[in-house]
């Protein structure tokens, strides 16, 4: 592996649930298996992205089922692995006092909470994910810090922050940003809320009281939301793509939510590259007894500037059993790992 690549396995949707029974000891078995056989050609990864719904509801000891599963991956890899995750809408705890947060709902229409969240710093939402900032602490941020990169927490909204990670000569960004903290009751589809100031709130301030400096100090960056933008309202999709995501900022976005793979190459035509990876550890089948897609993938940023990943999916192969195979729903691009180039080489 390259000096300056850098790797990382991106997993999503585990839906955490101890009440809930699933064949995550095959699936153990299964993923035991596919990182070994992965890490012998791509090395072990550096980090672990998690782009939210980790847990079921958002409690204590769900989150203790997703420390075990970083340990099995920190065992079956050989490796302590730094991890980089946002909430998801089934983090967050549902409201003991629903009527506080009823104007969340129609949040583009009323100016006096733009005002309490954004100029005043109310800490209104900060209930809602108290458990997952807890484990957020002491899963990613302290380990992040202790090894010597450069984390930013936002102060406003919970679960929002800004990485990076050095390796060699490289420097990668990574901004998480909650895409659900307006969605107490599981916001439907366009209707929910991602803003500007949130992208601003968890970046450093940056030289002159600029935060948007720090894209300019790392070499690339990453977007990590648990909601495609297809989910936002159409006010917020406009502000995506103006001021979050605009052409040349983030090199590529990652997410998740809607439990099936999906990428979007970069090129001229389509400036946004995108990758939403299937549910890993969700529920196996869906409400009519169809077997729901499960997958994960690598991913790795080299140091010419060329973005790849590696999307895995379950399926049930010839002797019977479930194993981890290259996603053929992707042009493989003669990779025979499966491998999908999704941003180009820079310049």
């Amino acid at each position: 592996m390259p000096a300056d690549a850098i790797t990382w396995l991106h997993l999503s949707d585990f839906h955490a649930d101890p009440l809930r029974e699933e064949p995550w000891p095959e699936l153990d078995f299964e993923l035991e298996s596919d990182l070994g056989e992965m890490a012998e050609h791509l090395g072990p990864p550096d980090l672990v992205i998690l782009s939210g719904d980790l847990t079921a509801h958002g409690r204590p000891a769900e989150l203790e089922l997703v420390d075990a599963l970083l340990e099995r991956l920190e065992r079956w890899l050989g490796r302590r692995l730094l991890v980089v995750a946002v909430p998801g809408n089934h983090d967050l705890l549902r409201p003991a006092s629903p009527w506080r947060y009823v104007a969340l709902r129609e949040y583009d229409e009323h100016p006096s909470l733009h005002r309490d969240l954004w100029e005043q710093g109310e800490p209104l939402l900060d209930p809602l994910f108290a458990p997952y900032q807890q484990w957020a602490r002491r899963r990613v941020i302290e380990p992040l810090l202790q090894q010597g990169h450069e984390v930013h927490v936002s102060p406003r909204i919970p679960g929002d922050l800004s990485v990076v990670l050095d390796k060699g000569q490289t420097r990668l960004g990574l901004v998480g940003l909650n895409t659900a903290w307006a969605s107490p009751w599981d916001g439907a589809e366009g209707q929910l809320q991602l803003r500007p100031e949130q992208l601003l709130a968890a970046l450093p301030p940056g030289p002159a009281g600029d935060p948007l400096a720090w894209f300019h100090d790392v070499d690339a960056a990453l977007l990590i939301t648990h909601h495609p933008r297809s989910w936002l309202s159409p006010r917020c999709r406009k502000l995506y793509k103006s001021r979050i995501h605009p052409p040349g900022r983030f090199a590529l976005a990652l997410c998740g939510h809607q439990h099936e793979p999906w990428g979007e190459l970069a090129s001229s035509a389509r400036p946004r590259a995108v990758y939403q990876v299937p549910s890993l550890y969700g529920r196996a089948h869906l409400a009519d007894g169809r077997e729901r897609t499960m997958g994960y993938a690598w991913g790795r940023r080299s140091a010419d500037g060329r973005i790849r990943v590696w999307p895995r999916r379950r399926s049930r192969r010839k002797t019977g059993r479930h194993g981890l195979d290259p996603d053929l729903g992707f042009q493989h691009e003669e990779d025979a790992l499966g491998g999908v180039e999704l941003v180009g080489p820079a310049g």
